[in-house]
């Protein structure tokens, strides 16, 4: 609890998930040096389990609750077969769901939601600019969600607490359904 009274003037912080203060800045950077805490302990005196589902999802989480989080933190994804190796490699699945998204190495929702938006910009994808965008979104959701279950094929997907953002249900969706016909071909 030091690190955040030293970084937050106002507000109480009690534990990540239950921490508030009126000042967001204060609470980004709040969560941020919590998260590289836990991390640092977790590799100083837990070396011997970062491959373990533990620390996998406090990795996966630091990713999802730190903003300025540019890198996934050491041993995530763990190697197939490490010792205490989490049964469904959820780092991996992870990492891959963030190559799609990212600007600094562009994944194919990037890439694809960019020519979209210069199509747009240039009036040339009309009346299909909408399509085409959920058919952008479409794959990446597609390809998050075959890595998860290529990876895990025996996880329930309510186990692992960002399966929501791999977009699983919006290939479900009647959305999808109805602007892609009755199966979506991306």
């Amino acid at each position: 609890m030091a690190t955040f009274k030293a970084h937050c003037t106002n507000g109480t912080c009690t534990d990540v998930d239950d921490c508030f203060t009126s000042d967001v800045a204060c609470a980004k950077l709040t969560v941020c040096v919590a998260y590289t805490e836990w991390i640092g302990c977790a590799l100083n005196h837990c070396w011997n389990r970062v491959y373990n589902c533990e620390y996998q999802h406090l990795a996966i989480r630091a990713m999802e609750n730190c903003p300025i989080a540019d890198q996934l933190p050491p041993y995530v994804p763990a190697p197939a077969g490490a010792p205490g190796y989490c049964s469904c490699n959820i780092g991996f699945v992870f990492a891959e769901r963030l190559k799609m998204n990212r600007p600094d190495a562009p994944g194919e929702l990037l890439q694809c939601t960019n020519t979209i938006a210069s199509l747009k910009a240039g009036g040339s994808c009309e009346p299909n600019c909408d399509n085409e965008d959920r058919i952008c979104r479409c794959c990446a959701d597609s390809s998050a969600t075959s890595t998860f279950f290529n990876t895990c094929p025996s996880t329930d997907p309510a186990d692992v607490h960002f399966f929501p953002s791999l977009g699983y249900h919006y290939l479900v969706s009647a959305d999808y359904s109805s602007s892609l016909g009755s199966v979506p071909n991306c």
